[in-house]
């Protein structure tokens, strides 16, 4: 048994986005062979009976550091912990999202010098990270491929280290996020009947997670107007606009803020769309998805999109509701591959429209995308998408 640090940046509370639920189910699975503290930057508003939970800084960073048998991290940690660079222990690094790139989305509406500057010092960073890190895991193929290109111009793949590990199996592993094994249980009415615009006749449509830059959250609201001109059943409820960790700018919801002001000016707002402005506690969350009869999530054709791993389609996958996603990322091939749903193209509401009738109405369709959801939701619970990590934590290794 080892002793496992886990340093988020993210705020651990009741509410979770998703930095924090990864990093919490990764302790939680972890726990079951070693001793874990879960610490983060921000003073947290969780307990577990599994792990320690705790704040960590740069004062009470090397009692912790001492501790430690194996560290983890997430790439921000060096920005603001330095010193992990210095300490001779294991380290993993968990690149599990390609966030310089999510980084130009995220910023596009800043001034171009700030936009500049904050990639300027992502790449900075970036290299510290890939050159300290001893392990590092990520979410797919695509990101596979991308880290190691990066990783490979930066040495870390060379001839003695390629001798004896050509697959790169013991630099970098796949782990993407998970579901949980636990089956999801209504546990109170949240939505249907309950609130106002919302019939307990009607057909949901839920947006989980926030909106950030890089989702596309107008073509979904404008496919909801093209609806209403002859259906009043259907609705639409995005769980949260923004997530709850303060420190991060105003300037990346500026889309959330677009869909808000959208949906007003097509006279859907509060009537077909509603829109809830804080967040959901990470707990009650299953009773808002169990309510729902589809899953819904659109984005942009861009980089961002090609390397992202949607963790909100997992909430779909695990409270077994057809997912109706854009092209171009990876859990659109996962959709697509599987029948979990239905691919619409790029900014076409239209297409979304038809795709929302389409699953809604038609029963034997319907059904048919669930049965594929249960056919593979086993293989997508933490305890097995963990695997790689799991190995690293019972024989860690340096570089």
């Amino acid at each position: 048994m080892s002793k496992v640090l886990i340093i988020t940046n993210d705020y651990v509370g009741t509410e979770r986005a998703g930095p924090a639920i990864r990093a919490w189910e990764m302790a939680t699975v972890l726990s079951s062979e070693h001793s874990v503290i879960l610490a983060s930057l921000s003073q947290p508003a969780a307990d577990s009976d599994l792990f320690k939970v705790t704040h960590i800084s740069k004062h009470s960073f090397f009692r912790f550091s001492e501790w430690a048998d194996i560290i983890i991290i997430q790439p921000f940690i060096l920005w603001f912990l330095p010193a992990i660079s210095k300490l001779n222990k294991p380290l993993v690094v968990d690149i599990y999202n390609v966030w310089l790139i999510e980084a130009l989305e995220a910023n596009r509406n800043l001034p171009l010098p700030q936009k500049i500057s904050a990639h300027q010092s992502g790449l900075k960073l970036l290299g510290e990270s890939l050159h300290n890190g001893d392990y590092f895991i990520c979410s797919g193929e695509r990101q596979k491929d991308y880290w190691l290109g990066i990783l490979h111009y930066l040495g870390r793949v060379e001839p003695g280290y390629y001798a004896n590990d050509p697959t790169a199996a013991n630099l970098i592993g796949i782990v993407p996020n998970g579901i949980s094994a636990r089956q999801p249980h209504h546990q109170k009415n949240v939505l249907k009947g309950v609130s106002a615009g919302i019939r307990q006749s009607d057909k949901l449509l839920i947006w989980g997670g926030s909106v950030c830059n890089w989702f596309d959250p107008v073509t979904l609201v404008k496919a909801m107007a093209l609806l209403k001109r002859y259906r009043n059943d259907i609705k639409l409820f995005f769980m949260g606009l923004k997530a709850p960790n303060k420190k991060i700018g105003d300037h990346i919801w500026s889309e959330a803020d677009k869909a808000v002001v959208i949906s007003k000016k097509l006279g859907v707002y509060e009537k077909e769309v509603f829109f809830n402005l804080s967040w959901i506690p990470f707990a009650e969350r299953e009773n808002y998805l169990l309510e729902a009869d589809l899953g819904i999530t659109l984005h942009f054709n861009n980089l961002e999109t090609r390397y992202s791993f949607r963790t909100r389609v997992l909430d779909y996958l695990w409270a077994e509701l057809p997912i109706i996603t854009s092209e171009g990322d990876m859990m659109s091939e996962l959709v697509d591959k599987h029948n979990l749903g239905r691919i619409v193209p790029y900014r076409d509401a239209a297409k979304v429209a038809e795709a929302i009738v389409e699953l809604l109405d038609n029963k034997k369709v319907y059904q048919k995308c669930q049965g594929s959801i249960r056919s593979i939701k086993i293989d997508l619970y933490w305890e097995n998408v963990m695997q790689p990590l799991i190995e690293y934590c019972r024989n860690p290794w340096r570089k």
